[in-house]
């Protein structure tokens, strides 16, 4: 994330890469970035299989490792 979307590095890089039938997630590490906001453009964007946009900031391990499955 950078100033609340994604760098254009990374739009590039989703632009050229086939999400279709993939597991994909949307997270971040900053308290100041909220995933569920970019996630929702990304979805429509990007088709794959998304998982729920998470945000790392200050979670604990089970909470992360919990996410992760």
């Amino acid at each position: 994330m950078w100033c609340g979307t994604l760098p254009n590095a990374v739009f590039s890089f989703l632009d050229k890469v086939d999400l279709n039938r993939k597991k994909a997630a949307v997270f971040t590490t900053s308290g100041a970035t909220e995933p569920q906001k970019i996630a929702v453009k990304i979805k429509k964007k990007y088709p794959a299989r998304w998982c729920r946009p998470f945000n790392a900031n200050h979670a604990a391990d089970e909470d992360i490792i919990s996410w992760l499955k």
